[in-house]
């Protein structure tokens, strides 16, 4: 489970991708199935 997953986050070229956010660290990037503890939709 990740701590944070960032719905729909705009990259530096545009393109739209869930981040999700391990430990204060990126741990994945890409369309994300994983649960978090938080969501947040951008």
């Amino acid at each position: 489970m990740f701590d944070l997953l960032l719905r729909r986050a705009r990259l530096a070229d545009d393109t739209l991708t869930d981040i999700a956010i391990q430990d204060g660290k990126i741990a994945a990037t890409g369309d994300s199935a994983a649960p978090a503890r938080q969501t947040v939709g951008l």
